[in-house]
């Protein structure tokens, strides 16, 4: 009979324990409620950036197919050089990268690498300027709607490391 009271207290925590336990069930359910409509303005902002980007892949596409089409008709009859021919090409592709939004960039003679605009292809010992002065400009970087697409390729120097 002496158990009686036992039980009863085991009997107690656990009442407790489940009490707790329904508690943070239903916060939980409430935090899922409000995150809901977040889920879906966040799958909103998806779809609607997936089509966009559909949209200008395909905008660039066709771009891409006009210069494949004037390659391939008339237009480049009257050409007698490679040189008119590259230049034509060049022209034309420059205005398709336009078209998209893309401006180049440059790297500045001179200036300190920079990890977000740059991309080191090499680097050459220099002690007489400080590590990471860009020397050379190899490619130009490429910008869309302020955002880096291509970062520029750069040689700069570093300093001669002392061997121990």
């Amino acid at each position: 009979m002496q158990n009686y009271p036992l039980l009863a207290e085991k009997l107690k925590k656990g009442y407790e324990q489940l009490d707790q336990f329904s508690i943070g069930l239903i916060k939980l359910k409430r935090d899922f409620e409000e995150l809901l409509p977040q889920m879906e303005s966040y799958r909103q902002i998806i779809e609607t950036d997936k089509r966009n980007y559909s949209d200008s892949y395909d905008r660039l596409t066709l771009r891409l197919i006009d210069i494949l089409d004037d390659l391939q008709s008339q237009n480049l009859k009257g050409m007698d050089t490679d040189a008119k021919f590259e230049g034509f090409i060049i022209a034309r592709l420059e205005d398709v990268v336009r078209r998209e939004s893309v401006l180049p960039f440059n790297a500045e003679f001179g200036e300190l690498f920079n990890s977000e605009k740059h991309e080191v292809i090499k680097s050459i010992v220099d002690n007489e300027k400080p590590d990471g002065t860009i020397i050379k400009i190899l490619k130009p970087g490429y910008l869309r709607n302020q955002k880096i697409i291509r970062r520029a390729e750069v040689i700069v120097t570093r300093r001669e490391v002392d061997e121990i």
